[in-house]
């Protein structure tokens, strides 16, 4: 497992915190996109036909694709948020004071909640 810190900021109520992410983007009139990662194996034809029909649908679902030997324990839900009118690398708004929904813990503490 890869080491980024030693706090975590556990989302408490996911759908509130949807609800804020959706709703900044929509104020900003940014275009957003979420869902579940789809991680894939390409060890088949199979395989790589089904990314391949993923990837020529829409160039965000690439955005939402990863290997699953390398990623599939990160279990992630992304959010792509684009801005059609700038070209910026870091896209920034408010979704509000998250103490409401989240709580902030030491890395062992949430090791102790799996």
């Amino acid at each position: 497992m890869f080491e980024f810190g030693e706090y975590v900021v556990k989302i408490e109520d996911e759908l509130e915190f949807d609800k804020r992410i959706k709703n900044g983007a929509k104020e900003n009139k940014y275009q957003i996109y979420s869902r579940d990662v789809l991680y894939y194996r390409d060890e088949s034809i199979k395989d790589e036909m089904k990314i391949m029909d993923l990837m020529t649908n829409s160039l965000d679902d690439l955005s939402f694709i990863k290997r699953k030997e390398i990623f599939s324990y990160q279990n992630e839900y992304r959010y792509l948020i684009v801005d059609e009118l700038e070209e910026r690398k870091n896209i920034r708004f408010e979704i509000g004071d998250l103490k409401d929904l989240a709580t902030i813990m030491s890395k062992s503490e949430f090791l102790k909640t799996l």
